[in-house]
């Protein structure tokens, strides 16, 4: 049996959080298609949408944001491990 903790809750969160403000931005049908090691560039992100995304995830989550963040930390894991630090 797997223990569901409140830190694994949250992180699933953030990235779900995550997933689901890509694809809305990239008008992707399935949000979990997304793989987590996928860049975004490579789902067709540009610095516009990068832009619109970190808007989106200050608003959801409650944090601040560079506007490189996307740049940054380029991927789905990698933007909420890097958000889960800024949160804990």
């Amino acid at each position: 049996m797997v223990k569901h903790t409140k830190a694994a809750g949250v992180s699933a969160g953030v990235e779900d959080t995550i997933r689901e403000a890509v694809a809305q931005l990239l008008r992707l049908d399935d949000p979990a298609a997304i793989a987590p090691g996928t860049t975004f560039l490579e789902l067709g992100l540009d610095s516009l949408g990068a832009a619109e995304l970190k808007s989106t995830l200050e608003s959801r989550l409650g944090v601040r944001l560079a506007t490189t963040a996307a740049f940054d930390h380029p991927t789905l894991e990698s933007l909420a491990a890097h958000i889960k630090r800024e949160r804990a």
